[in-house]
């Protein structure tokens, strides 16, 4: 079973808690605890105004993506995200090194901060590969 990166809970004195896999790397760290703050953020306004009606939070289907999103907005804000973008050429690699950002993370990200309808940000596509690859990169590309 594949264990979990991060949870939530709330103490019975009324104090939230989150706790993190010591094995996840640093990055995915910062990813999963504002992930889980977002969780924390919405059992607290149901805490402070029951009449707020809210996300259910053991609702993954629901509240996952959610709580991804605000992990990528707090870690990614919009202005130095599509600044830093630009500057770099919408070079996403550059990108994902210089913030120590998942690759994943910051194609999901840019498609935010630059959207098609947009029409200024990345006008190419990106392959993703995982590591090792089996085969030699050929030595020709065409387009068909």
């Amino acid at each position: 079973m594949k264990s979990l990166p991060g949870a939530n809970t709330w103490a019975s004195d009324g104090r939230p808690a989150i706790y993190l896999n010591p094995e996840i790397s640093g990055s995915y760290a910062e990813t999963t605890i504002c992930h889980e703050l977002r969780e924390v953020l919405e059992n607290a306004f149901k805490r402070v105004k029951p009449s707020y009606a809210g996300l259910e939070t053991h609702d993954n289907r629901l509240m996952n993506p959610r709580s991804d999103r605000f992990a990528a907005n707090l870690l990614m804000p919009r202005g130095p995200t599509q600044s830093l973008l630009w500057n770099l050429g919408f070079d996403v690699v550059s990108f994902a090194f210089a913030t120590g950002r998942s690759i994943p993370s910051v194609m999901m990200r840019a498609q935010e901060v630059y959207p098609a309808k947009g029409g200024a940000g990345i006008t190419a596509g990106l392959w993703l590969f995982q590591q090792p690859w089996s085969d030699p990169p050929p030595s020709t590309v065409s387009i068909k």
